[in-house]
Order: C-alpha cells, then sequence, then structure tokens
C-alpha cells in the first residue's frame, strides 16, 4: 500500500523501498531463538518471542498515573495463522474483589452457575426500564448481578455497586417518536460513565490499524502493541492538550512520529 502508485504514502516510500521493508521484516526477532524452552520445560512462555517488548510495555504503562476507576478489558489481536495461544476469560468475578479491587462488567449468564433472569420478552411485556437484581455471596465477598431492560437485556455483575438509587435518564420512545425519561439502575450508570475509555481505544486502534501481511503470531502482536502504544500517547496528548485534538487527528499524529 505505501508504495503503490495509488497509495503511496511518500514519508515510507522515500526512505525505504519495499524489498527492503520485506528483508527487515523477514529477519525481525526480539529474541534469542536458540535459547527459548521447549514446550515440555516448566519455563517454556508462549510469549518468549515477544516478551522483552511486552515487558518493556509493561513497566512504562506502570508508570502512567492511575485514578479511582480503572477500565480493564480484552483485546484481540486479529490473526490467521497457526499458534496455541489461547485467550483465557476469567470465569470467576470475585478474584479482584480478593485483593481489594471492586469490579464492575457484563456478563453472560451461563457463566454463572445458577443465575437466571427473565426473559427479554417477559421483560418487554412488562415494560421498559424493568430490572431484576440478584445477590449472593462467594468466600465472604458480595456479588450483586442485575438484568435491566431498555432496548434489550442488559447484565452485569458487581462486587461493590447494586441497582439503587435509580435516576431518570432520557431516551426515544420508538413509537411517538419523542423523548422519554425512563429509570436507570446506579450499577448501569457507574459502568456507561467510567466504560467509554476502553471503547475510544478499541475505535481508535480499529480506525488506523497497522496490518501486515505475515503468518508470524509474533510480527502481529508487535505492530498490534505498536497501535496500542500509539493510540494511548495520542489519548494521553489530547487529554493534556485540549486544543491539540483540535488540529491534529490520529492518523495526522501517526504520520508526524514516523
Amino acid at each position: 500500500m505505501y508504495w503503490a502508485a495509488n497509495t503511496r504514502v511518500e514519508k515510507v516510500a522515500d526512505v525505504m523501498l519495499r524489498n527492503r521493508w520485506e528483508d527487515l521484516k523477514r529477519n525481525l526477532h526480539f529474541n534469542n531463538n536458540s535459547n527459548m524452552p521447549n514446550q515440555n520445560n516448566a519455563s517454556h512462555d508462549k510469549l518468549y518471542k515477544i516478551r522483552p517488548i511486552v515487558d518493556t510495555l509493561q513497566t512504562k504503562f506502570s508508570k502512567l498515573p492511575k485514578e479511582q476507576m480503572l477500565c480493564v478489558d480484552k483485546q484481540i489481536v486479529p490473526f490467521k495463522g497457526k499458534s496455541n495461544l489461547k485467550q483465557y476469560n476469567a470465569k470467576k468475578p470475585h478474584n479482584f474483589a480478593k485483593v481489594g479491587i471492586g469490579a464492575l462488567g457484563t456478563i453472560r449468564t451461563n457463566r454463572f452457575r445458577g443465575l437466571t433472569f427473565s426473559s427479554d420478552l417477559t421483560m418487554r411485556n412488562r415494560g421498559r426500564e424493568c430490572f431484576e437484581e440478584k445477590k449472593t455471596n462467594i468466600t465472604g465477598i458480595e456479588l450483586r448481578a442485575l438484568k435491566w431492560f431498555d432496548n434489550r437485556g442488559v447484565m452485569l455483575a458487581s462486587t461493590f455497586e447494586s441497582s439503587y438509587q435509580l435516576s431518570k435518564i432520557k431516551r426515544l420512545d420508538r413509537k411517538t417518536q419523542s423523548s422519554v425519561e425512563i429509570d436507570c439502575p446506579k450499577m448501569i450508570q457507574t459502568y456507561n460513565q467510567f466504560m467509554g475509555g476502553i471503547d475510544l481505544l478499541d475505535g481508535l486502534i480499529f480506525y488506523y490499524r497497522i496490518k501486515i501481511q505475515s503468518k508470524k503470531y509474533y510480527l502481529r502482536f508487535f505492530f498490534h502493541l505498536c497501535a496500542l502504544y500509539l493510540a494511548g500517547c495520542y489519548t494521553e496528548t489530547i487529554v493534556k492538550h485540549t486544543e491539540y485534538h483540535k488540529m491534529t487527528k490520529l492518523i495526522h499524529y501517526n504520520l508526524e512520529l514516523t
């Protein structure tokens, strides 16, 4: 793309030939493969090939100032090649609570044994804004699960929030095409207030994802981490300098760094 006549990017094409880029990509390594433990070794690391990059970024990210409310989410790195890496999904929502960190997030009922809510159809018949809340105790930690019906059923669980107090929010009534006020549980309000940053970061990475043709999983990881780092730096910049955001878009910001 960078070297094609119709999509040529001068800042790249004028500095490096395409064949030179392919040679660099083919020989790009981040760790010494000759020292990599085999799969039967207890010290085997699935991210060995890119471990130095991951460790460096974790050190850098850990130095960022942290607020009281933190958003945690997973990201998927697009990859169609062969890899034995598997995605980890925490099925025990009380893990964070054991170290004194409250948790709040969307859930799937099939991940919580014994947890049942009314169907969307039943709740729709009861009317918009209805909700159900369940409470349990796991190893001494109170866990609340909530299902709230807006246009569809939304399910969340939390170790520190509950449905009360209710507040009014505005929604569009599709029948009358007018704005109406409905009750919204506190758990939903808190989730909506603090999850916007995750969606923004995912969107920035998606819009300008660094795409490469390679069957090496660690290269996909590397360029995904590059995109993550660039998007993070960009959002940090626009938070500190509001006027910068009005003048510079992410695509221009990335080009400036190149």
